[in-house]
């Protein structure tokens, strides 16, 4: 299991943070899109690695 790091923003309020472990980089990233709205602007990161962005261009796909 790893440890992943969910970043969300919610629009005109400051990131929820949240800390937790999953077995793969796809469980870690569909928990993220299951906890935010459409609107919410959404991070997932494992150690320095950004893994799944909604802010950038280089977001990973799975």
């Amino acid at each position: 299991m790893d440890n992943y790091e969910i970043r969300i923003v919610k629009k005109g309020r400051h990131p929820v943070i949240i800390a937790v472990a999953h077995a793969s980089d796809y469980a870690a990233v569909r928990r993220a899109q299951s906890l935010a709205d459409q609107e919410d602007e959404v991070e997932v990161w494992r150690d320095l690695s950004c893994l799944y962005s909604t802010r950038t261009a280089e977001t990973r796909t799975f």
